[in-house]
C-alpha cells in the first residue's frame, strides 16, 4: 500500500486537480500507515475555485485564464509562482488523522517548520480571525482560518480541506512570489480592506522553488519519521 512522498513536475490544472481528487479516492482504502503526499506546480497561472462556488459565473468575470473547481471548499486561488502541496490519507491515519482541526493542526506543524528553516518568520494562526467584510471577498487568501500560517506580513499559506467517515485530503497553496493581489484585481475586489497576504519572496531573496519544493519534501517526511 502507498506511503509516498512525491515531488511532482508543473501539470496542467485539469490534471492537478484530477491527481488529487483520486488520491481522495485512493486513501478510502488505506490503512493508519498509508498516505500519499504531492508537492506539485501548475504549468500556466490558473484559477482553483472551492466547490460552493460557481465556475460559471467566474467564467463571465475572468473569461482568459483556466479555471477549476477543488474537492474542497474555501475561496479562489490564483496559483502563479507558488508550491502546492496535498495530502490524501484515512481519518485514523497514524500521522494526519483525528478531527478536520486535528488534520490541520498537523500539517500546519510540518508547514511551521518548512517556513521556519528557509529563514521566513510564520507561525500557525491558533485563532480564528473573521474577514473585516463578512461574505464579500470571493478570494481564499483575504482572511487567515485557524491552524493557518501567518507572518509579521500576513498570510503567507492557504489551506482546504475535504473529509468524510473514512478519508480526507488536504491541500494547500504557498506563494513564493506574491500574487494573491493579482487575483483580487481578477474578482474586481483590489479595494478589499481584509487581511494582509504576502509570499516567500517577501523575506528571501532569488527564491528556488524545486529546492523549496524539496525543504518542503523533507519536513513531512521528518514528521513523519517522528511518528
Amino acid at each position: 500500500m502507498p506511503a509516498q512522498v512525491n515531488i511532482d513536475p508543473p501539470l496542467a490544472a485539469v490534471l492537478n486537480m484530477q491527481n488529487d481528487r483520486e488520491n481522495f479516492e485512493k486513501a478510502h482504502d488505506f490503512s493508519p500507515q498509508d498516505y500519499l503526499i504531492r508537492i506539485y506546480e501548475w504549468n500556466a497561472p490558473s484559477i482553483s475555485l472551492g466547490i460552493s462556488q460557481d465556475p460559471g459565473a467566474v467564467r463571465k468575470i475572468i473569461p482568459d485564464i483556466e479555471i477549476v473547481q477543488r474537492i474542497t471548499g474555501g475561496r479562489a486561488v490564483l496559483h502563479d509562482n507558488e508550491i502546492t502541496y496535498s495530502i490524501a490519507a484515512s481519518v485514523y491515519s497514524l500521522f494526519f488523522g483525528g478531527s478536520l482541526y486535528d488534520t490541520y493542526k498537523k500539517i500546519s506543524s510540518v508547514l511551521e517548520a518548512f517556513f521556519l528553516r528557509i529563514g521566513v518568520p510564520a507561525a500557525v494562526q491558533r485563532q480564528k480571525k473573521h474577514s473585516a467584510v463578512p461574505g464579500r471577498s470571493q478570494v481564499c487568501f483575504a482572511s487567515p482560518s485557524l491552524y493557518e500560517i501567518t507572518t509579521p506580513l500576513g498570510k503567507i499559506a492557504g489551506s482546504a480541506q475535504k473529509r468524510d467517515a473514512q478519508a480526507f485530503l488536504q491541500h494547500g497553496s504557498i506563494p513564493v512570489h506574491t500574487t494573491q493581489s493579482k487575483c483580487r484585481e481578477l474578482f474586481m475586489e483590489k479595494n478589499s480592506p481584509d487581511t494582509d497576504y504576502c509570499a516567500i519572496a517577501d523575506f528571501l531573496k532569488n527564491p528556488d522553488i524545486i529546492q523549496l519544493k524539496n525543504i518542503l519534501a523533507d519536513e513531512f517526511q521528518k514528521f513523519i519519521d517522528r511518528h
